[in-house]
């Protein structure tokens, strides 16, 4: 857990999400979600504001062409789609870097504010978003929108060809990759029982790539495939066995594998052999067990997840917009370091640079 997300929340009230590395939630009526960008050793901060029924870009950037020279920590910015994306360098001292997320909260929300700009919608307008991850970006929607969003999804989906028999194909044939794997633990004298898991990521990602759409009897064949896998794995495994031990004999490997039914039939070999397939299954229920939880979910909105990050507070009272004449302001540039806003108001985790 980053120590200085631990202080922004217990500052602001917003909640840590994606495993302890994201800040999402509504601090002055403004929706925020802060990301750690790893690779670019930053927090990459998004705000959702707007003027409902104006263009205010020009004002917006205007700004953060002042804000950035005067405020280092603050590396890059700017704004579209109705909100404003910046990067928070991390400092090698965690209370400054804190100090710097808190700052430009402060900031950001004050100055917007002060320009009658507000979260809302970003797709019909309205006061009342909620901060939502659909299918891996973030976005700020009104319930109504996402009813509709979902609404709409359910029917491309069910319009959607789809070919069960070829998911199913699909499906065998990817998880063949998770059997060598569990072939290849066995042999390296490991307990496999932890590629069950790679067993059923590999049957979903095999359907969805030959079926072209995953929905509910897809899941099911999925878990049935993989299931079915196991078996198959540690099968082989058994033959392998047996090949070591009665290939001197003269015994070929399609010979083995004909005589594995027989030697299970004797009580030890099969409390030999059946406690590692017993450990296949839990591991994969156990691994698997979000996975499938949230493939059967993302079926309520079309196929794709959705996870509410943040509600609005109940009981907010929005400041009254200001007039166009009194804030509008001469066209100036956008700032040359922004990044480019995320496409229809999707963060992806990276900015153009």
């Amino acid at each position: 857990m980053k120590h200085e997300l631990v202080q922004a929340r217990n500052a602001t009230g917003m909640k840590l999400t994606g495993q302890n590395s994201m800040l999402c939630g509504f601090y002055r009526g403004y929706g925020i979600v802060t990301n750690l960008n790893s690779k670019n050793r930053c927090y990459d901060v998004l705000v959702w504001a707007s003027r409902p029924g104006e263009d205010v870009s020009a004002q917006v950037n205007r700004w953060l062409q002042e804000y950035l020279p005067q405020h280092p920590f603050c590396t890059a910015g700017g704004y579209g789609n109705q909100m404003v994306a910046v990067r928070i360098a991390i400092d090698k001292k965690r209370d400054i870097t804190a100090q710097s997320l808190l700052t430009f909260y402060n900031d950001v929300t004050g100055w917007l504010a002060a320009n009658g700009m507000v979260s809302a919608c970003e797709s019909c307008g309205a006061g009342d978003p909620s901060l939502y991850s659909l299918g891996g970006k973030l976005h700020a929607i009104c319930p109504r929108c996402l009813e509709q969003m979902r609404q709409s999804a359910k029917a491309d989906q069910k319009a959607a060809p789809g070919n069960l028999p070829a998911g199913i194909v699909g499906a065998i044939l990817f998880s063949l990759a998770g059997v060598a794997l569990w072939v290849l633990v066995n042999r390296l004298g490991y307990i496999a029982a932890i590629c069950g898991l790679v067993l059923m990521v590999c049957a979903f990602k095999g359907y969805e790539k030959f079926s072209k759409k995953l929905d509910m009897p897809g899941i099911i064949a999925c878990i049935v495939v993989a299931v079915f896998m196991g078996l198959v794995s540690q099968f082989i495994c058994i033959t392998l066995d047996a090949y070591e031990i009665f290939s001197e004999y003269g015994l070929t490997l399609l010979e083995c594998a004909e005589m594995v039914p027989y030697l299970l039939a004797e009580p030890e070999l099969l409390s030999a052999y059946l406690p590692d397939l017993l450990l296949g299954y839990l591991f994969m229920a156990i691994g698997s067990f979000s996975f499938v939880r949230n493939a059967i979910a993302a079926q309520k909105y079309g196929g794709f997840q959705v996870e509410c990050l943040a509600q609005r507070p109940a009981g907010y009272s929005a400041p009254a917009p200001v007039s166009a004449a009194s804030a509008a302001a001469p066209a100036a540039p956008t700032v040359s370091t922004a990044p480019s806003s995320p496409e229809g108001n999707s963060y992806t985790n990276k900015f153009k640079e």
